[in-house]
């Protein structure tokens, strides 16, 4: 809106310098030009609200359900107030200037010269100004469109471990009542007799459950420390994301074993614990050893 109200001052030069001619005054050229502005000012604010929530209503209708906070995102009194602020400002600003600036020229020379091209040397600093501005807002948003290009690239490439084709894995979120599943006791019932009826279903080749997706979504944070292994004075246990998954996890995903074994049945809460680390992790923290203590 800015860039148009200037574009439409520059045109209005000698219509401008005619009206000074005739008598109107700084004050009546800048009411003249303050109420067209802030017009058109409010109605490109107005039209930025309704795309906005066009927008808004796009996205929660193709919403997949994984978008975060997707339900804090709303028009309020803030967006409002803040819309009202920035058209104020721009039809101000934008409304003003080409007034004080027509009014201050000299108007004989604005009516000699009659082509909509020989504005002032104010007011062509004034456009030169805003279009440096706007090419180096532009120069930013084109270099953040193509790092975000570059990264989602990158990130279609990144292997996560997993051996499994994507076309050929379905995953799903299950949120049983807490009202009725709050333990153990009932939950570890709900998700054998799920696994089993999800595993009879036909082309199902393989199913688990897990609180956790690669690469690490929702996973869990938490300590440990290797036996035998002593940390410096003031230093704490390092930590990591911790997953829970069945037994048949791995398979699932086409994940391979480098060592060791996967989960079985037999481990069970009253069993020994088991856990399972990455390369990463052995290479990094283990050493060579194979056995890990929880804290």
């Amino acid at each position: 809106m800015a860039n148009l109200l200037l574009a439409r001052a520059t045109v209005r030069e000698r219509e401008m310098a005619l009206r000074v001619s005739l008598g109107a005054g700084r004050m009546r050229l800048i009411r003249q030009c303050l109420t067209e502005s802030l017009l058109l000012a409010f109605a490109g604010g107005l039209a930025g609200l309704l795309l906005a929530w066009i927008g808004l209503q796009f996205l929660r209708a193709v919403n997949p359900g994984n978008l975060p906070r997707m339900e804090d995102v709303f028009i309020d009194g803030r967006m409002l107030g803040f819309t009202f602020m920035v058209a104020s400002i721009t039809g101000v600003l934008f409304g003003v200037w080409p007034a004080f600036v027509a009014s201050r020229d000299d108007v004989n020379a604005m009516l000699k010269a009659g082509g909509r091209g020989n504005a002032g040397l104010a007011s062509r600093r004034g456009h030169s100004v805003l279009v440096v501005c706007e090419i180096a807002l532009s120069f930013v948003l084109l270099v953040g469109a193509g790092l975000l290009l570059r990264s989602f690239l990158s990130l279609q490439r990144v292997s996560a471990g997993v051996q499994s084709p994507p076309e050929q894995v379905l995953s799903m979120r299950i949120s049983p009542p807490r009202a009725r599943y709050n333990d153990d006791k009932t939950l570890v019932p709900f998700y054998d007799r799920l696994l089993e009826r999800v595993q009879a279903l036909p082309g199902v080749e393989s199913a688990s459950v897990s609180d956790s997706l690669p690469p690490d979504r929702q996973a869990d944070y938490d300590t440990f420390v290797v036996e035998g292994q002593t940390l410096p004075a003031g230093q704490s246990n390092p930590a990591i994301t911790v997953a829970n998954a069945s037994p048949d996890y791995f398979s699932t995903l086409g994940i391979r074993l480098v060592n060791g074994r996967f989960f079985a049945p037999s481990d069970t809460a009253n069993s020994p614990l088991v856990a399972m680390v990455s390369e990463t992790f052995a290479r990094q923290f283990l050493s060579g050893r194979n056995r890990l203590a929880h804290t």
